[in-house]
């Protein structure tokens, strides 16, 4: 268990996993609130659903890997944070 833990936290000091772990949180929020503040969007089929699970991860890499671009440091996370 402290093994994978250390993984974890190991994985956020680097450029690519702060993106990764930030896109899953923000992805996992938007789903929250899909579900939880509008209901799941009212009696959505399937294919709806699935679009509502898909679509707040796909928009959220995409915007986070473009400030993968950032070549300093501190900038990064200036613009991470924002």
């Amino acid at each position: 268990m402290k093994n994978i833990i250390k993984k974890l936290l190991s994985s956020i000091n680097t450029r690519i996993g702060l993106v990764w772990w930030l896109a899953i949180f923000l992805w996992i929020k938007t789903l929250i609130a899909y579900f939880a503040v509008f209901n799941g969007l009212g009696g959505a089929d399937f294919i709806d659903s699935l679009m509502i699970f898909i679509n707040p991860l796909g928009f959220t890499i995409t915007v986070f890997s473009l400030s993968l671009f950032i070549k300093r440091t501190g900038l990064l996370y200036t613009v991470l944070g924002l």
